[in-house]
């Protein structure tokens, strides 16, 4: 008798103890949930331009960047109008008609980047700064103010992409084009089947810090037209970028455009940002939200006659 409740102990501490172990064993197996963590990806956006690189997932093969330009708004008399670049990471489903959530960056150059902390100037309605991703030795890269508040479609993908810290950066050359002093630029279009009007344009620039002023003039002929244009331009620089109004008379009209100039990295010249053009109070200007095309304008010797 003594025996037999020997082994029904016996039995029952190793059911018991067997138990435990799968319990304990299966718990520590189990995976862990980390939803804000993105794997490793082979895509990697690569921006030569302005220095740095972001990782996405494989899901967003195919994706595609959109440039805008962010605006500044000034909070302080002394403060002079900012811009920059404003690029849009796009998931590769987006659609007009069913909008992904963008991934929002905005470039300021290091100058930009002091004064806006400063509180100098704002780039959004919000009462919150941008947030810093990362800088090189030209630019800081932030993330908006709020910019996730339209909830489109994915915006939690968007989100756990951005917590994964994708973003890196790399030190560029420094641009120097931009260098305070005159510069020339000729442009010349020879005209074609869609684009029957053959047009050639002087631009003629002075940089003084983020001061720029100068004039351009020019001339387009075609089949029903001919006549010159010319005016002054004023404006300011954000690192490779020239922000400027055109006041201009043709054909005895006066009008006024905003113009977007990039410095070529290769320093041979611009180009000029190409967007439908809107009309907002007697003032044409581009609507950034479009797609746009280039205008190359070569760098010549300045001469008095241009």
């Amino acid at each position: 008798m003594k025996n037999n409740k020997t082994l029904f102990i016996a039995i029952a501490l190793i059911i018991v103890f067997g138990f435990l172990a799968y319990f304990f064993y299966s718990k520590d197996a189990a995976p862990v949930e980390n939803p804000t963590t993105i794997p490793d990806s082979s895509i990697t956006y690569n921006n030569e331009e302005y220095g740095f690189t972001f990782s996405l997932p494989d899901n967003w093969q195919g994706y595609s960047v959109v440039q805008n330009t962010w605006q500044g708004n000034p909070l302080k008399d002394t403060t002079a109008k900012e811009s920059g670049p404003k690029l849009l990471i796009r998931n590769p489903k987006w659609t007009s008609t069913l909008p992904y959530e963008d991934i929002p960056i905005l470039v300021f150059t290091l100058k930009q980047w002091d004064s806006y902390i400063a509180e100098d100037f704002t780039v959004s309605a919000a009462p919150i700064l941008a947030t810093e991703l990362a800088r090189n030795n030209v630019y800081v890269f932030a993330l908006p103010p709020r910019w996730d508040f339209d909830y489109s479609k994915d915006v939690e993908e968007a989100q756990n992409i951005l917590e994964s810290n994708p973003i890196k950066a790399f030190d560029i050359e420094k641009l120097s084009l931009l260098e305070n002093g005159r510069q020339c630029y000729i442009f010349n279009h020879e005209a074609t089947t869609a684009e029957p009007y053959a047009v050639t344009e002087f631009l003629d620039l002075t940089i003084s810090g983020n001061e720029v002023v100068g004039t351009k003039n020019g001339t387009q002929k075609g089949p029903d037209m001919t006549n010159g244009y010319g005016g002054a331009i004023a404006g300011s620089t954000s690192g490779d970028t020239i922000n400027s109004v055109f006041s201009f008379v043709i054909e005895g009209s006066a009008n006024k455009e905003s113009e977007i100039y990039k410095a070529k990295t290769n320093k041979t010249g611009l180009e000029k940002l190409r967007y439908p053009l809107i009309e907002k109070e007697g003032i044409l200007v581009p609507d950034t939200t479009k797609e746009f095309n280039t205008l190359f304008y070569e760098r010549v010797v300045c001469r008095e006659s241009n």
